[in-house]
């Protein structure tokens, strides 16, 4: 950028805080290391006379629109790069102004101003042109921005990251057995999240697989207390989730989710232990002061004795007391627990056998985040 004599003409002005409130969300599309530089920019749009601005960001697969208010006496349309734009509405007080002569850009922040030759005409930018095709007549179902929230807050942590079985690499968004309503599923192939809503799913709305980091950012959209409702679409390989004035379009993982069913506990559960997240951390650190920093150990639960143990690599382990019943010890991953903790603060674990699946439950109030929800985690050998 080149610090020039201030800009005289203005073609659209953008209240600074407008423009801070939406730039963590467009931030989250960009891709920092990219070999195409238009994704570096973010498109922005205002009609001649118009009093709001669209700001699109894309990174190919995941496009987001969100519109605020603006004045434009001239009309703009124009690829303005992220850091450009955000570093400007960072310090400004009042107002950020722009105004395009060809193809150089002028900005004005307060008493600041400058003139930036932009590389990337927008009719270069790449709009999903095509998914907005599928999707203009598509079936849609609505879902409070809360609900929708707690879907993907409980499954987030049981995504897969292995990009071998990338049909594991998401949400899937399909229904509860037997019913209409719409449930959440995620799963890495040794825990698995299950979480039910009561938004209504028609028959003919698909199921789908949302990706990890399309599935973030549209978590990223909604409020856990608020109140506004969202709209999905679904036609082809393609999502649409609006929020008032945002819009983000992503691209679906083409693949089949397995039959997580099959995994589910049923039967009588004889054995229980009740875990909570303050006890867990404690009893981590405690290992790591004696132990030393190291890869987190199996924790072995034994109900029998009321003890949540680990094992040291030396002779010797680190017990902690334990709430439960039954009569059969049963080790799970260590790591698994402690981001169970994180999203359950108070949970219960029922298994079977050592070498069955267990079952995890939170929340014991129909108030309760976590209820309708529950998780499955396979044991390990200790």
């Amino acid at each position: 950028m080149t610090f020039q004599t201030p800009i005289t003409s203005t073609a659209l002005s953008i209240n600074a805080a407008d423009l801070r409130s939406v730039a963590p969300l467009l931030r989250r599309v960009r891709v920092r290391r990219n070999t195409i530089p238009i994704l570096d920019t973010l498109r922005l749009c205002a009609e001649k006379n118009g009093e709001t601005t669209t700001l699109t960001a894309t990174d190919l697969d995941i496009e987001i629109s969100v519109t605020i208010p603006a004045t434009s006496p001239g009309g703009l349309d124009a690829c303005i790069p992220h850091g450009v734009l955000f570093a400007l509405a960072t310090d400004a007080r009042d107002t950020l102004d722009l105004a395009l002569d060809g193809e150089t850009l002028g900005l004005r922040a307060d008493d600041i101003s400058g003139h930036i030759k932009l590389l990337c005409p927008p009719c270069d930018f790449p709009m999903m042109d095509k998914a907005s095709k599928v999707l203009a007549n598509a079936e849609s179902i609505t879902i409070s921005e809360t609900s929708l929230h707690r879907l993907l807050r409980l499954t987030s942590h049981c995504i897969s990251s292995q990009e071998t079985r990338y049909y594991l690499n998401g949400v899937h968004l399909t229904h509860k057995p037997g019913a209409n309503t719409l449930r959440a599923v995620a799963t890495d192939g040794h825990r698995a999240a299950v979480i039910d809503d009561g938004a209504v799913r028609p028959e003919s709305w698909p199921s789908i697989i949302i990706p990890r980091r399309s599935a973030a950012i549209m978590q990223a959209m909604c409020s856990e207390t608020g109140n506004a409702e969202v709209k999905l679409t679904v036609a082809d390989t393609y999502l649409r989730m609006t929020r008032g004035d945002v819009t983000m379009t992503t691209k679906l993982i083409d693949g089949t989710f397995p039959d997580y069913t099959r995994v589910v506990p049923t039967g009588p559960l004889e054995n229980e232990a009740v875990l909570n997240r303050a006890g867990l951390a404690r009893l981590v650190r405690t290992f790591a002061a004696i132990a030393g920093p190291s890869i987190l150990p199996a924790i072995t639960l034994d109900p029998d004795r009321n003890q949540i143990v680990m094992p040291q690599h030396s002779e010797g382990e680190v017990t902690a007391p334990l709430q439960g019943s039954g009569d059969t010890r049963i080790g799970f991953n260590g790591r698994y627990l402690m981001e169970q903790a994180r999203v359950t603060p108070t949970f219960r674990i029922r298994y079977r056998s050592a070498g069955d699946p267990a079952i995890i439950e939170g929340g014991n109030t129909l108030e309760s985040p976590e209820h309708g929800a529950f998780w499955i985690l396979m044991p390990m050998r200790t």
